[in-house]
């Protein structure tokens, strides 16, 4: 994670989240609903102009500078 204030670092690593078998099954049912939807919408018309939408963003000079100032960040030494 980024961003966590250093203090709250020792408590999320203390942080355990424990499932039971049910409730694994249960997770797992619901991702494989979502993959099997996401399959069936895969090269619908709005998910294609969503896809076309997204990419025409990630090309703007705006995110383009964001990316080019993450660069220099990750070659300083807070990086």
């Amino acid at each position: 994670m980024t961003d966590v204030p250093e203090d709250w670092e020792q408590s999320l690593d203390m942080l355990k989240i424990e499932v039971t078998d049910a409730g694994a099954k249960a997770i797992e049912k619901e991702l494989n609903d979502v993959e099997e939807v996401a399959q069936k919408i895969e090269h619908t018309r709005p998910v294609k102009r969503v896809k076309r939408t997204f990419k025409k963003w990630a090309a703007t000079e705006e995110v383009q500078a964001i990316e080019e100032l993450d660069k220099k960040f990750l070659k300083s030494p807070k990086g």
